[in-house]
C-alpha cells in the first residue's frame, strides 16, 4: 500500500539529470565528512596535551574501533539502497518500514560492539602495543565500543534520510555532533565541575556521548515521519537490508585492515617513510571527499531510478556524476603537482620527510581522476544492488595487488613510501577498470533483476 504522505521524501525527477542535481545531493555529504574529519582532529589535539604515549595509544586503538565502525556503517548502507528504491517507486510506507528496521539492525550491531568492549586488552596485544600504550589503548577501545550503539543508530537514520533524498539533515546533525564533541572533550579529559578528569577514557566517553546527541537529533527530525520506534522485527525487511549491506560492511572492515597492513609495510622501511605516508594521507583525506560524496549521491539517484522504473536515466546519472567527480578531483591533482610543499608544510615536516613526501604527492596526483571514476562506478553498482561485486573486487584487489606489489616495491626494490604508493595506485586503477567493465557489459543486471536486459548495455558504451 502506498502512502499519500510523502512530505519527507525528495523524490527525484529523471527527465533532466545534470551536474546540478548531483551536486545538490553531494555537497552536504562533503560537509558531513569534513565535520567527522574535524572531530578526529579535535580529539588528537586534546589527547596530545596529555602526552605522546596517550597519542600513540589512541591512534593504535582507533584502528580496531574503525574496523568495527566501518563494518557497521557498511551494513547500514543497505538502509540507504533499499529506502532509495522504495522512495523511487513511490512506496513511502515501505521506505518508512525499512527505516525503522534499519534502526533495529543498528541496535543489533551496537549490542555486538558492546559485547566486544571488554576485549580491549586482547585488541591491544594483537596490535602489538607497547607496555606504555597498552593500558591507555585498552581503555579507549572499551569506552568507544560501548558508545558504538549511538553511532550505529545515527548511521541508520542518516542512511534513511539520504535514501529519501535528504542529505542536508544528516549534515546538520553531524555538525552538531562535532560541536558537542569539541565542548565535551576538554570537560571529560581535564575535568569540569562535577565531572572528574578522566584523560584518554574521557576522550572516548565524550566522543560516544556526542554520537548519542547526533542520534537523538536525527531521531527527533524523523520521528513523525517514521512513526516512532520499531515495535517488531520484520525479518523480510531486515533481510533485504543485510543482504545488500553485509558485503559493504565486510568490504569496509577488510579494507581498513589492509590499510593497517599497508602502514605496517612502511614501518619496516623507516619512520621517515611512515611520517611521509601519514602526511600525504591527511592531505588526501580532503581531496578524497568529493569523489566519495558523489559516489554516495550516485547510489541514491540510481536507487531511486531503479525503484521508479527509470532505467533509461541510469546512463545520464553516471555521466553527470563522472563529470562532477572528475572535475573536483582533477583540480586537486593539479594542486598536488603545483604546490606539494605548501600542502605538506602544514605538518611542519623535517627536510628528510619532505623529500620523501613530495614524490608521493606526485603519485597521489596521478590517480585522482581514476579514483573518481572508481568511486562513481562503485556508487552506481551499490545503487542497483550489486554490492557483492563491489565487495569482492575491492577486497581481492586490495589484498592481491596493493599489498604484495606495495611490499615488493617498497622493500625489495628499495623504493620506500613512493613504491608503496605505486602499489596503492595500481589498486585504484584495477578497481576502476573492473567496476567500469561490470557496468559497460551489463553484468550488474544479474544482481539487479531476475533477467538481464541486453538493450540497456548500449546506453553505457
Amino acid at each position: 500500500m502506498h502512502s499519500g504522505n510523502s512530505s519527507k521524501a525528495n523524490r527525484l525527477s529523471f527527465d533532466h539529470i545534470g551536474s546540478r542535481e548531483v551536486l545538490g545531493l553531494a555537497w552536504p555529504i562533503i560537509v558531513s565528512m569534513l565535520s567527522y574529519t574535524a572531530m578526529t582532529a579535535v580529539n588528537a589535539i586534546w589527547v596530545a596535551k596529555l602526552g605522546m604515549t596517550e597519542v600513540a595509544a589512541v591512534g593504535l586503538a582507533a584502528v580496531a574501533v574503525f574496523i568495527l565502525q566501518g563494518f557497521g556503517a557498511g551494513v547500514l548502507a543497505g538502509v540507504k539502497i533499499t529506502v532509495a528504491t522504495a522512495t523511487g517507486a513511490g512506496d513511502d510506507d515501505d521506505a518508512r518500514a525499512l527505516g525503522l528496521q534499519g534502526v533495529t539492525v543498528a541496535l543489533a550491531l551496537g549490542l555486538g560492539a558492546v559485547a566486544l568492549s571488554p576485549a580491549g586488552d586482547l585488541v591491544m596485544s594483537a596490535l602489538g602495543a607497547s607496555p606504555a600504550t597498552h593500558e591507555h589503548g585498552a581503555t579507549y577501545f572499551t569506552f568507544r565500543a560501548l558508545g558504538l550503539p549511538f553511532a550505529f543508530v545515527m548511521y541508520a537514520l542518516t542512511q534513511y534520510m539520504q535514501g529519501r533524498g535528504d542529505t542536508r539533515g544528516p549534515m546538520i546533525a553531524m555538525i552538531a555532533t562535532n560541536v558537542a564533541n569539541a565542548l565535551l572533550d576538554p570537560a571529560f579529559i581535564w575535568g569540569f565541575g562535577p565531572i572528574p578528569a578522566m584523560g584518554v577514557k574521557g576522550c572516548a566517553i565524550a566522543t560516544s556521548l556526542s554520537f548519542g546527541l547526533g542520534a537523538l537529533w536525527l531521531a527527533v527530525a524523523v520521528w513523525r515521519d517514521l512513526g516512532g520506534l520499531p515495535r517488531v522485527v520484520d525479518r523480510s525487511r531486515v533481510g533485504r537490508i543485510v543482504a545488500l549491506g553485509a558485503p559493504l560492511g565486510l568490504r569496509a572492515a577488510l579494507e581498513i585492515t589492509s590499510f593497517a597492513v599497508f602502514a605496517a609495510i612502511l614501518s619496516s622501511v623507516g619512520d621517515d617513510h611512515v611520517a611521509a605516508h601519514v602526511m600525504v594521507v591527511r592531505v588526501l583525506s580532503v581531496s578524497f571527499l568529493p569523489g566519495h560524496a558523489v559516489g554516495e549521491a550516485t547510489a541514491v539517484m540510481v536507487g531511486q531510478a531503479m525503484g521508479a522504473g527509470r532505467r533509461d536515466a541510469l546512463a545520464a546519472i553516471r555521466a553527470a556524476a563522472n563529470r562532477v567527480a572528475m572535475t573536483a578531483m582533477g583540480v586537486c591533482a593539479v594542486v598536488f603537482v603545483l604546490v606539494p610543499g605548501a600542502l605538506l608544510g602544514i605538518f611542519d615536516p623535517t627536510p628528510e620527510v619532505l623529500a620523501i613526501a613530495i614524490p608521493v604527492m606526485y603519485v597521489a596526483a596521478g590517480f585522482q581522476i581514476v579514483d573518481a571514476v572508481a568511486m562513481v562506478a562503485q556508487g552506481f553498482l551499490n545503487g542497483v544492488g550489486d554490492t557483492r561485486y563491489v565487495m569482492l573486487s575491492g577486497v581481492v584487489v586490495a589484498w592481491l595487488v596493493k599489498l604484495p606489489l606495495g611490499y615488493a616495491l617498497a622493500n625489495t626494490l628499495g623504493m620506500g613510501a613512493v613504491g608503496a604508493w605505486v602499489g596503492l595506485t595500481a589498486e585504484v586503477v584495477v578497481i576502476a577498470w573492473l567496476v567500469r567493465r561490470r557496468i559497460v557489459l551489463g553484468r550488474w543486471e544479474r544482481a539487479a533483476a531476475p533477467a538481464r536486459q541486453p538493450e540497456l548495455v548500449a546506453a553505457f558504451e
